[in-house]
């Protein structure tokens, strides 16, 4: 069972910061001014609080897409997929990074994944799945038995982009309040009829911690 985490110094993972951090400063001086060493999730929460959740999720979106397109994925992503066997793994980037890879070196394999939905949808999850040799993601309406041993299953705990062709954003963890609270709610995540056999996995396998940081509040909450 893999947890991917971000804690790593690529180009990509470098710029995103550098960049949500210069427009969240900048868009923070006429409200709520900030020092330069406030935490990035910290300044995510004001500027939500002083601008609302939409433009922070517009500005969010511009930035990742824009940095993403002009750089490749982490090579350590890549070197760790072929590795992987069925079952549960877990990625807290915003971006369907894992399970690219996954797909490209397991396609004979199904590969779940499982993301939360928009706050206020009572499921408030998405479900995909990218069957045995398709290139196609579909959205999963009935849940068939689930058989780690053969499957794929991707937690994407902290929201972010879909898998799919053309990628919807669905509720990014950007702020203080949403790492917070997205561990008490994890239950709206993992779909009640996997529940069990999803936490019974990650509670009795070993874990490989990839890009985890003791240093990083929201990696030791997880």
């Amino acid at each position: 069972s893999l947890i991917l985490g971000e804690a790593w110094d690529d180009e990509a993972t470098v710029e995103i910061r550098d960049r949500l951090r210069e427009a969240l400063l900048e868009a923070l001086k006429s409200s709520e001014p900030a020092e330069a060493h406030t935490p990035l999730f910290s300044l995510a929460q004001r500027y939500a609080l002083a601008a609302g959740r939409l433009k922070l999720d517009r500005l969010f979106q511009k930035i990742l897409l824009a940095v993403h397109s002009k750089h490749d994925a982490p090579a350590v992503i890549d070197a760790i997929a072929p590795h992987l066997r069925p079952g549960v793994h877990t990625t807290l980037l915003w971006l369907p990074l894992l399970e690219h890879a996954i797909a490209r070196h397991h396609p004979g394999k199904p590969l779940y994944v499982i993301q939360p939905g928009p706050p206020g949808h009572e499921d408030r999850r998405l479900v995909m799945v990218r069957t045995p040799g398709s290139d196609e993601w579909e959205e999963v309406e009935a849940l068939p038995r689930l058989k780690l041993e053969e499957a794929f299953v991707v937690l994407r705990l902290y929201g972010g982009y879909s898998p799919e062709a053309q990628p919807m954003l669905m509720s990014p963890q950007l702020t203080e309040d949403d790492h917070i609270q997205g561990l008490f709610e994890l239950r709206y995540i993992v779909p009640p009829e996997w529940e069990n056999m999803i936490m019974g996995w990650l509670r009795t396998r070993p874990a490989l911690c990839v890009g985890i940081s003791a240093l990083d509040w929201r990696h030791r909450m997880l």
